[in-house]
């Protein structure tokens, strides 16, 4: 989600992982920095990776492979 408003300060984590901004909204948003770092977080959320169907529907012709190793992949 965005700010509804003027962004006035922006910082790095110590770790450089995430991104912190802050605006005239008055509300403070932290960011992941690399799409690794998105990745690693849904799979910490997740049960299962995409079925092949799922993998065809949202991502097309790019080879079939699992997001999350070490989560199951479901028989179709």
């Amino acid at each position: 989600m965005l700010h509804g408003a003027s962004v006035n300060v922006v910082a790095f984590s110590p770790d450089g992982k995430m991104i912190v901004s802050g605006g005239d909204d008055g509300i403070a948003r932290v960011w992941y920095w690399y799409p690794e770092n998105l990745i690693d977080l849904a799979c910490t959320r997740l049960t299962r990776n995409l079925t092949r169907e799922e993998w065809k529907q949202y991502l097309g012709d790019e080879p079939y492979r699992a997001t999350c190793p070490n989560l199951p992949i479901p028989e179709e």
